[in-house]
């Protein structure tokens, strides 16, 4: 199950083999107190690079970051937005998946961001 971010700026399922957003939001906070959640997001810095973590918490993750705080790979290029966001059921897991994104070239990031998630969506959108 991947999770996406809609226009709205509320987080929807999406099954990754029919790649179609269903039209429940998910229940992250409600989700998050009785099992916790973790997410892996691709993030467009304004370099054109892509930051690539791990958070239990998006919204307040990209806040940061657009903020200058968090890590300090994100903090020195100031991430524009999220092209791509995947849930976890464990930290562990999470990593793993970070690790193996961190691995791929960016072409690959680019075909899994278009292949699974919205275009861009600005922060200003999100955090609104």
């Amino acid at each position: 199950m991947i999770l996406v971010l809609g226009t709205d700026g509320l987080i929807y399922y999406r099954d990754p083999q029919t790649a179609e957003a269903a039209s429940e939001p998910a229940r992250a906070a409600a989700d998050s107190k009785a099992t916790a959640m973790y997410f892996c997001p691709i993030l467009p810095c304004a370099d054109k690079s892509y930051y690539v973590g791990v958070t239990d918490n998006p919204r307040q993750r990209l806040h940061l970051h657009n903020e200058g705080r968090g890590a300090t790979w994100a903090a020195a290029r100031r991430p524009v937005g999220l092209i791509w966001i995947e849930r976890h059921p464990t930290l562990s897991a999470a990593r793993q998946r970070v690790n193996q994104l961190k691995c791929w070239s960016r072409e690959k990031k680019d075909a899994l961001a278009k292949s699974s998630a919205p275009p861009t969506i600005p922060l200003r959108e999100i955090l609104s």
